[in-house]
C-alpha cells in the first residue's frame, strides 16, 4: 500500500487557476483526470467501499470546483484534495454508520411487529365475552 506522503505534489500555479476559469469546464477536467484516481484510492482505503468511495470522489471534485477560485496560489492540490477526501470519507463512514444502526432497528422493529398474530388467542375470547352481552350490545359490537 503507497503511503500518502510519498505521491508527488504537483503545485497549482496561477496560470493552473486562470485556465480553469479561463478555459472552464474544460480545465477543470484534466484536473479531474488527472487526481481522479488518486482521491477514488485514499477514499477507498479509508471507506474499504467501492460505491461510497465513488460518491466520496465526486464530492471532492464538486467541492474543488466550487473552491478553485478561492484557493491560494501556492497550494498544493494534491494536498488539498487528500485533506478534502479524508474530510468527506469520514463524514460518508459516519453517514454510513448512522443509516445502518436505522437499519437494524427497523430491522429490530419489524422483527417485533411480525411476531405471532396475537388474533388467534384473542379471537375465542372475544367470542366467549359475546356470547354474555346482551342482544342489543352483541348487535353494537358486531356491526
Amino acid at each position: 500500500m503507497q503511503n500518502d506522503q510519498s505521491i508527488e505534489s504537483p503545485r497549482v500555479t496561477d496560470s493552473e487557476i486562470q485556465r480553469c476559469v479561463a478555459e472552464g469546464e474544460a480545465a477543470f477536467e484534466q484536473l479531474v483526470r488527472k487526481y481522479s484516481a488518486i482521491v477514488f484510492n485514499t477514499a477507498l482505503r479509508r471507506l474499504n467501499n467501492r460505491l461510497l468511495a465513488e460518491d466520496v470522489t465526486q464530492s471532492v471534485f464538486i467541492i474543488l470546483h466550487q473552491k478553485l477560485l478561492r484557493l491560494s496560489r501556492d497550494v498544493s492540490v494534491l494536498g488539498w484534495l487528500i485533506r478534502a477526501t479524508r474530510f468527506v470519507a469520514d463524514r460518508a463512514a459516519t453517514a454510513e454508520a448512522r443509516r445502518h444502526a436505522n437499519e437494524m432497528r427497523a430491522m429490530e422493529q419489524l422483527e417485533i411487529s411480525s411476531e405471532p398474530d396475537t388474533t388467534e388467542h384473542v379471537l375465542p375470547l372475544v367470542g366467549e365475552a359475546i356470547i354474555h352481552l346482551k342482544p342489543k350490545e352483541q348487535r353494537c359490537v358486531v356491526a
